[in-house]
């Protein structure tokens, strides 16, 4: 990464494995798999059981496997209270639905609406049919 962007590079680096170790960690997690960040580790120990070449730098290690135990179910903090709108304190109301209620309803309202499209053309078609009786 220097060698692309300078002395700033060896930051991007760092804030692109913090990502991609949360990742990690959040996909282990998913997949019902125990993990764990190491962040605290002797570097030369490690270079030298992994063969890292000279221009590699070991900065996160995350280790994953199968949970000898169950998780604990952790209190989290409800969403609303960790977003507001255009300033803090300023909750920002929404509503949480399954995508598959959403699909229902944006299919729904296609339907109303050319099942209104539809009584019109009949409407029409009746006015018409009666201008022409008279």
């Amino acid at each position: 990464m220097e060698m692309k962007y300078g002395e700033a590079g060896s930051v991007y680096a760092i804030e692109d494995i913090s990502y991609a170790t949360m990742n990690i960690l959040l996909a282990s997690y998913a997949l019902g798999l125990g993990s764990a960040l190491v962040q605290a580790f002797e570097e030369g120990k490690l270079r030298t059981a992994l063969n890292l070449k000279k221009t590699m730098k070991p900065i996160s290690i995350v280790a994953v496997g199968y949970p000898a135990e169950e998780p604990e179910e952790h209190n989290k903090i409800p969403f609303e209270n960790l977003t507001y709108m255009d300033y803090h304190g300023n909750r920002y109301e929404f509503e949480i639905k399954p995508i598959g209620n959403l699909l229902k309803e944006a299919f729904a309202k296609i339907k109303n609406k050319e099942e209104e499209e539809h009584e019109e053309e009949q409407e029409e078609s009746q006015e018409e049919e009666q201008k022409e009786d008279e």
